[in-house]
């Protein structure tokens, strides 16, 4: 052995225990978190403080918080639309999202903000014809994002500062607009990115620490990139892409139908660098669909379609 394998040796064995630990080793068997015999519960969302769950009901209507072990439910509004793609602001206590009316055969949506803890709700925007708007929350939660037609506009999301304690996520917010995934970074620059050519984006995800991008494509795959667009990894199918809250793993499912209904989903693991996708319901008889990550980065929960169940599985490391 040469002298320069031997001085590099030490080395390699003291990143092997950091190579080790690249993926979850398991996952516990799927236990209930939320269930009840009158509703069909589904789409969760952990608080980004950990403290609370929230949830929707078939079709999307509605929305409920219980807190994060799945304990004091109660549903906040019973609006359509509003479980679809509500998002949480950072300090945990506001959620905004697109709600539906209508108005015989047109459908209108509008922009609400719910306080889950004095249970205020305002109406942000006034009901319209146009493409849902997917709203979502600044990385301080003071301002408010979302699509308007062929554009991303902006409102004043009425949290005042004192209120929320400046809580800021620092992490750039992603919105798909068609043909570009538009990135607003901490000091509001923006920046549009196009990693797959020709691509139409659906949803986009940035790691809380900034550095990355997971996205779906339209009829297409689901990729992880740098937050800039490089360095692409095609996973191939997989859809709703959720970070851990250490973003070192990306979940998401990868569902099957008929053309009409769910026929299986199962919620998949994978590393920051595209390895080791594990399949952690696997076996389960569950149609998982929808992961989210406890705060913690411990548990992921889902909604199984069949049950209308909220399920969790702990996490080994």
């Amino acid at each position: 052995m040469t002298p320069d394998l031997k001085a590099f040796l030490p080395v390699i064995f003291c990143l092997m225990p950091v190579i080790a630990v690249s993926q979850p080793i398991s996952a516990s068997a799927p236990e209930v978190l939320i269930s009840n015999s009158d509703y069909f519960f589904m789409n969760p969302q952990f608080s980004p403080d950990g403290s609370k769950i929230a949830f929707s009901s078939q079709q999307y209507r509605g929305l409920w918080i219980a807190d994060a072990a799945g304990s004091q439910a109660s549903q906040i509004t019973a609006e359509a639309g509003a479980g679809y793609r509500y998002n949480w602001s950072p300090d945990g206590r506001h959620i905004v999202t697109g709600v539906t009316r209508e108005e015989g055969p047109v459908r209108e949506f509008g922009i609400k903000l719910f306080d889950t803890v004095s249970g205020e709700e305002q109406q942000l925007t006034p009901y319209a014809r146009q493409v849902p708007p997917l709203p979502r929350f600044s990385d301080n939660g003071s301002d408010i994002r979302f699509r308007d037609g062929a554009e991303i506009r902006s409102l004043d999301s009425g949290i005042d500062a004192a209120e929320t304690g400046d809580i800021v996520s620092g992490s750039p917010v992603a919105m798909p607009l068609e043909n570009t995934i538009r990135i607003y970074h901490a000091n509001t620059t923006e920046q549009d990115l196009r990693p797959v050519p020709d691509a139409i984006y659906l949803r986009a995800a940035v790691s809380p620490d900034g550095q990355k991008l997971a996205f779906e494509v339209y009829a297409g795959n689901l990729y992880i990139s740098d937050i800039n667009g490089t360095n692409l990894i095609d996973l191939g199918r997989g859809e709703a892409p959720v970070w851990s809250p250490d973003s070192r793993f990306l979940s998401f499912m990868i569902t099957e139908d008929d053309g009409h209904d769910i026929t299986g989903s199962d919620i998949y693991v994978v590393d920051a660098a595209g390895n080791g996708i594990t399949n952690i319901t696997a076996q389960s008889g569950l149609h998982a669909m929808n992961p989210t990550w406890s705060a913690d980065g411990s548990r992921i929960a889902f909604g199984d379609v069949q049950s209308g169940a909220i399920y969790q599985v702990h996490l080994q490391y």
